[in-house]
């Protein structure tokens, strides 16, 4: 197959006739640009990555090539407005560079001469970075960030900067300078009868959906690359919190931005997060072991007969669509009609925890947006009458009481531990993986979309992804099928796994002390409210008592999970979520085709049954006994919750 079809043809599965297809291409240009229905598409495997590459080195086809075509399929898709600057001049020098690293068999990395796509809020030497604010149109930053430095070592052509939310506060990719990004599954483009992408990162997915180039990257704070994944029907990858790098990310939320992942197929996003990945001494948060590869495994390697996923019962809400409803039932029947245990799990907290991220989100994003003051930095608007009218005119935030604040984090924590109780409960208990839907419907038109505020859409379009972001665990969104509409409807899976030698449950005593602090303090602080004006010594007892109830929360943190963790954990991290991801779309195309060889990877394979085990890595010193396909790992790490504690 030639190359055009790794751009013309994307992978996707679908319902058709109450029987799930997986991995169908379909010429892109017809079924987008016509809407033709799941059962005229035609049925081709795609292309990914390592295939681009081999043509690469074969002399088949080139990296300028490649590059032209992305270019043209850019400005053919122009309406939809994915990118706020194209960077041709970049793109040609690097894919020549490629071209001649390949003549010369001297290769950077498995990415050379592959074309990709960044979100505007991450910075690029001499390259305008907007956050799509007028702010910082002007900007052009004087440093690479981590993220693209190591896409490009690895020889990446980056064709250009896509379109975002403001500052990345949005769930629609409609709240930006240079106009909204229409989603390409849209009917109608005229009339804000548009499809909105999803957000903040809609541009980074647009441009992987439409074709124009192999894998792209955004920022997730709450959900912002598995949202508009689902809408726009691509993998979406949310890593562990400090697994990447944020250096150069031009931050929302410190404590939840991630840099996520957008690609075609699960290998493409597994070849781009581990060119990516790794400690790194400009980021404090990322984690400090050594980055291990991710190996895939191969089709007969997988078994699910024991594989335990749980379906938490508080993301079956009011606002699921039938259609996304219907979806997360029959999936999770396949898995267990293919032997794989599906239970139902609780996470209490899961209603509160979008209120909670409401207000860390205000307090984090006044803290960061305090430096675009008009003055030192950013955007000055032309008022001169007074300082302090100089401020209000050129930016507005708020904050919250601090009171609040605290409360949240604690709440924050909270919901970290539902998702701890879920995979590391009594043996009996316990489960693998969460399998939840990604977003509650199908991409919602833009007339729609504009009738509640951006805070109110946030609150639904967020539901299922956000709590993620709030216990730093990785996860990543799958496209499933097309829904009535014909829209992409995906779904979400999600893992932790701590890699602690020990751990101890924090004693009753200690649990009640802390209990009664935290009613100490709310005393004190109500009656300093009540009385308005507070004297010297009232100040100092709340003082104390706040400090009071923070060390005995980081008693019962360090009782609980501080023990000698153990050194090869981060070769875990994401690697079985990646697994599963593959894992789910190989139990699919099993379910039809039974013996029938597919073409998956280039290889002709046998997918029924599926045979082997996920094979546990033997480098784990004294490992302690866990299921051998159990999936990646825990974030609420060190670093997350030293920041709870410290603030």
């Amino acid at each position: 197959m030639s190359l055009y079809f790794c751009f013309c043809f994307f992978p996707y599965v679908y319902l058709r006739s109450n029987e799930f297809v997986a991995v169908i291409t379909t010429d892109w240009h017809l079924r987008f640009c016509f809407n033709l229905k799941a059962k005229e598409m035609r049925k081709y495997l795609p292309k990914n990555i390592t295939h681009l590459t081999n043509k690469f080195a074969e002399g088949s086809n080139s990296p300028l090539e490649i590059t032209k075509r992305a270019f043209n399929d850019a400005e053919k898709f122009k309406n939809l407005n994915a990118f706020i600057k194209l960077t041709k001049e970049l793109a040609y020098d690097s894919a020549t560079e490629s071209m001649h690293r390949y003549f010369q068999k001297q290769v950077k990395g498995p990415l050379d001469g592959v074309t990709i796509a960044i979100k505007d809020n991450f910075c690029i030497k001499g390259i305008h970075t907007t956050c799509a604010s007028k702010m910082l149109e002007d900007f052009v930053p004087p440093y690479n960030a981590t993220v693209y430095e190591r896409l490009l070592n690895d020889g990446a052509i980056l064709i250009g900067k896509t379109n975002m939310d403001e500052f990345a506060m949005g769930s629609g990719t409609v709240d930006s300078i240079y106009g909204p990004t229409k989603n390409i599954w849209s009917k109608n483009l005229e009339n804000d009868e548009w499809r909105i992408a999803g957000g903040s990162s809609g541009g980074s997915a647009l441009a992987v959906a439409s074709g124009v180039c192999y894998a792209s990257i955004g920022s997730d704070t709450g959900g912002s690359v598995r949202n508009p994944a689902s809408y726009c029907g691509v993998i979406g990858l949310k890593p562990t919190y400090g697994l990447v790098s944020r250096h150069g990310l031009i931050p929302l939320v410190n404590s939840m931005d991630v840099p996520g992942i957008f690609a075609r197929t699960v290998s493409d996003c597994t070849t781009i997060l581990n060119s990516v990945s790794g400690p790194d001494v400009r980021d404090a948060t990322t984690i400090k072991m050594q980055y291990q590869p991710i190996d895939l495994p191969l089709p007969e390697q997988i078994d699910i007969s024991k594989f335990r996923v749980g379906v938490p019962k508080e993301y079956h809400c009011e606002q699921l669509s039938k259609d996304v409803l219907e979806t997360w039932q029959k999936v999770a029947g396949l898995l267990e009609n293919e032997g794989a245990i599906v239970k139902q799990v609780s996470l209490p907290h899961t209603a509160a925890s979008i209120y909670v991220y409401s207000i860390l989100n205000q307090c984090e994003v006044a803290s960061n947006m305090a430096k675009y003051d008009g003055i030192e930095y950013g955007h000055r608007a032309d008022y001169d009458c007074s300082t302090e009218e100089l401020y209000a005119k050129s930016r507005a935030h708020g904050f919250n009481e601090i009171n609040f604040f605290e409360k949240a984090l604690r709440v924050r924590r909270l919901i970290a531990e539902d998702f701890t109780k879920v995979f590391e409960g009594a043996p009996a208990e316990r489960i693998d993986v969460l399998l939840t839907p990604t977003t509650l419907t199908e991409a919602p038109l833009y007339k729609e979309f504009i009738t509640a505020s951006n805070r109110d859409q946030c609150a639904v379009q967020d539901f299922c992804t956000q709590p993620c972001n709030m216990a730093g665990i990785p996860a990543i969104s799958l496209p499933i099928r097309l829904g009535a509409n014909g829209l992409p409807i995906s779904l979400q899976l999600k893992a932790v796994l701590l890699w602690f030698a020990s751990r101890k449950p924090p004693s009753p005593e200690l649990t009640a002390a802390l209990q009664n602090a935290i009613v100490e303090l709310e005393t004190l602080q109500g009656s300093q409210y009540l009385t308005g004006n507070a004297d010297f010594a009232q100040l100092v007892r709340v003082e104390r008592a706040r400090q009071k109830v923070k060390d005995l929360e980081k008693q019962i943190y360090d009782r609980r999970y501080m023990g000698q963790m153990r050194n090869a954990y981060t070769e875990l991290i994401i690697s079985y979520a990646l697994k599963a991801a593959l894992c789910l779309v190989l139990i699919i195309i099993s379910i039809k085709y039974r013996h029938n060889p597919v073409l998956i990877f280039g290889e002709q394979i046998d997918l029924y049954p599926l045979k082997g085990i996920l094979s546990f890595p033997t480098n784990v010193p004294n490992a302690i006994s866990v299921p051998a396909w159990i999936l990646s790992c825990n974030v609420c790490c060190n670093l997350l919750n030293e920041y709870i504690y410290d603030n």
